[in-house]
């Protein structure tokens, strides 16, 4: 369930900065990092 959970925030950033075009590119790169610190 937390992959799932972890899927639909992450597929929301993701959506969220396409629609931007581009200017949510580096909030979107700090969420990955805190959600994934081995990248």
């Amino acid at each position: 369930m937390e992959n799932l959970g972890t899927r639909l925030i992450l597929s929301s950033h993701l959506d969220y900065a396409i629609s931007g075009r581009g200017e949510c590119i580096a909030p979107v790169r700090e969420t990955l990092s805190y959600t994934f610190p081995y990248i």
